[in-house]
């Protein structure tokens, strides 16, 4: 074909049919799906650790072996005031408040007589020797030098052919024994202090 015939070729501009490659700044590039977020990792590993320090602070803390201890020993050191009070009310227990009972056991039994006679004892003794004529002599006896039987059993001198007669007076009760037409009479007083007790033996004996 002649050259003239032939159809002129079109030159492109050199851009066309080319991939220029643009290269996006760090901030404005936008984080992939497959790729991992620093900051999501570090924010999910911070919500673990306080769940965990939640779960340590809500379980309950074994006590020691020895924490039971006090309290174990508290419980008889608390019970014991509660029965201190009882000490005064069994010391003030009498054998008996009835003063006929209570009698016919002292003059019984010396060992009730140890027990529920006054210390110091008072006893009153007439001595023949006093001018112009015998008088009384009043001594207070601690309770360990007093001569037991401090009172004759009276059931038993009643049936020997004593006298014993029991009367009132202002602080307590008195006991008369006597052989009659002798001058063989003895009074022995008692008070309630306040359970009865022997207070004072007058021997009224010449």
């Amino acid at each position: 074909m002649p050259a003239s015939l032939r159809k002129p070729r079109l030159r492109q501009p050199s851009h066309i049919g080319k991939q220029r490659a643009y290269t996006i700044p760090p901030a404005f590039q936008l984080p992939r799906y497959d790729q991992e977020d620093p900051l999501a990792r570090f924010r999910t590993s911070l919500h673990a650790l306080a769940l965990s320090l939640a779960l340590v602070a809500c379980k309950p803390q074994a006590e020691p072996a020895g924490a039971a201890t006090p309290a174990a020993n508290a419980a008889p050191a608390a019970s014991a005031p509660a029965t201190a009070p009882a000490t005064p009310a069994q010391a003030t227990t009498c054998p008996s408040a009835d003063f006929s009972a209570f009698l016919k056991s002292f003059s019984a039994d010396i060992a009730v007589q140890e027990k529920a006679t006054a210390d110091p004892l008072t006893m009153i003794q007439l001595d023949p020797d006093a001018q112009p004529e015998p008088a009384p002599v009043t001594r207070t006896v601690p309770l360990a030098k007093v001569e037991w039987p401090v009172i004759p059993n009276l059931e038993a001198a009643r049936n020997g052919g004593r006298e014993v007669t029991i009367s009132e007076e202002a602080d307590g009760r008195q006991v008369l024994v006597r052989t009659p037409d002798t001058g063989d009479q003895q009074v022995y007083h008692f008070a309630q202090r306040p359970c009865w007790m022997l207070v004072k033996v007058d021997d009224q004996s010449l």
